[in-house]
């Protein structure tokens, strides 16, 4: 009755080893479930960042636009200030002379 003692030995290593592959298989479906979910975060990680960027970039952009722009006023209110000045003169030159 060896042989049968033996082939009854066999099928416990055999479920043991069939159990080890089971856990083995599960923790390995976990860690891929748990990397696809780390690669998903990085992802939105990443797609945030370049929104950011944009972001960044379109207010540097507006930035300078409306620097420009009020440079631009400047220079025409700047101007207008002498263009003022000058026919002030010019009133007051008019007004000496009738006086």
């Amino acid at each position: 009755m060896g042989s049968v003692e033996d082939l009854q030995e066999k099928i416990k290593r055999l479920e043991h080893i069939t159990v080890v592959y089971e856990k083995l298989s599960r923790l390995t479906e976990q860690e891929l479930s748990n990397a696809y979910e780390m690669i998903k975060m990085y992802e939105a990680i990443n797609d945030f960042t370049r929104k950011e960027l944009i972001q960044i970039k379109e207010t540097a952009q507006a930035r300078e636009a409306v620097s420009e722009l009020g440079s631009d006023e400047l220079k025409k209110s700047f101007a207008r200030i002498g263009e003022l000045e000058k026919a002030n003169k010019e009133l007051q030159n008019q007004r000496s002379k009738l006086q």
